[in-house]
């Protein structure tokens, strides 16, 4: 039984649009308020903070499209996605620096993943600098092959 008469690429099409907008929501009350209140420093490069956020988003919430097309339930998706998230986020930094943790093949797995190249490119632009092209790079990378599997295994049936 279909939902809808639409093709699949509409649906997540839309549901990637509307996250985009609803993290840039997000990020402008915090920068915000931040600034406002706090006396936060806004980021130096802003078409660079634009564009990995964007870019980010994409990467990561395209994961969450493919997670959401694999798993059979609502339960075994957030089984996935929390066995996906511990791991990214220990290597983009989140736990502890990176540096700090001394291992050449940490930096590598960090640089290879998603979340790493999402910390790069937003750090970069943070600090005043428009970030590297492999960094970009690699999100729009993820961003294309995470779309293109979940449009993939993406299904209309509802059992």
């Amino acid at each position: 039984m279909w939902t809808t008469p639409l093709p699949p690429s509409f649906l997540l099409g839309a549901e990637l649009v509307l996250n985009i907008g609803l993290v840039a929501v997000g990020i402008g009350m915090v920068l915000g308020v931040g600034a406002g209140a706090f006396s936060l420093q806004l980021p130096g490069e802003v078409g660079g903070f634009v564009l990995s956020l964007v870019l980010s988003v994409t990467a990561i919430f395209s994961l969450g499209l493919c997670v959401a097309a694999v798993a059979g339930t609502a339960q075994a998706a957030n089984y996935i996605g929390a066995g996906l998230f511990y791991p990214l986020a220990f290597f983009s930094g989140l736990y502890f620096p990176i540096s700090q943790l001394g291992s050449s093949l940490v930096n590598q797995i960090s640089e290879a993943l998603p979340s790493g190249a999402a910390f790069d490119a937003l750090h970069a632009s943070l600090l005043g600098h428009f970030p590297s092209a492999e960094a970009l790079g690699a999100l729009a990378g993820y961003s294309v092959v995470f779309m293109a599997a979940a449009l993939h295994w993406f299904r209309w049936d509802v059992e």
